[in-house]
């Protein structure tokens, strides 16, 4: 990536891919499994890696998630500790538990509040942000330094610019299987039907 022209990579170590079940269910007996220390030391073990490589300067970012919050900040934490340059906290395996009911944002934001509040390398919350009001008071409220906005962008490509124009984009509508991943052709946005 680095000689390909690339700024920097981010490992994803969320939504159930490799990394995410090593760090939530490795039992393997060889020092990378088992207790908490032995199933995040390959996520430590590439940053630190990666940063040798290809130097300070190349931005190492790590997307992870996990529903225990206590093994969730302490990744955070690893992940700084090992060199790591910016935090995307998303969903581990499952989904999280109770947020406190005063916090009125998606859990994964709450999460990220959760990190942001014991690391100070940058932090990305995302989680259910539909208006560009919605994550200016994500970073008003200091629950991140940065906000990811995923289906909003999969159902009106220009959310970004129409959110810093004060404009309201065209909203996904939260199907429970989101239909863009399907087919994008059958997202009901574009379709303008109905659920």
């Amino acid at each position: 990536c680095k000689q390909a022209g690339f700024d920097g990579i981010e490992l994803h170590a969320a939504h159930g891919m490799y990394l995410n079940q090593i760090i939530e269910t490795s039992e393997r007996q060889d020092g990378y499994g088992g207790s908490f220390e032995g199933r995040v030391r390959v996520l430590a073990e590439l940053v630190r890696e990666i940063k040798e490589l290809c130097g300070e300067s190349f931005i190492v970012a790590v997307r992870f998630g996990n529903p225990d919050y206590e093994e969730l900040v302490q990744t955070a934490i690893t992940i700084e500790q090992a060199g790591g340059d910016l935090l995307d906290v998303s969903t581990g395996m499952g989904g999280y538990g109770n947020i406190p009911p005063q916090f009125h944002f998606d859990s994964k934001i709450y999460a990220a509040s959760l990190v942001k509040d014991k690391v100070s390398i940058p932090v990305i919350g995302v989680g259910n942000i539909q208006t560009g009001e919605q994550a200016e008071k994500v970073l008003e409220y200091k629950y991140a330094d940065m906000v990811a906005i995923g289906r909003g962008h999969l159902c009106d490509p220009a959310w970004a610019n129409k959110a810093l124009h004060g404009e309201q984009p065209i909203l996904c509508r939260k199907c429970k299987t989101c239909m863009w991943y399907i087919d994008g052709r059958k997202c009901p946005v574009h379709q303008g039907g109905a659920l």
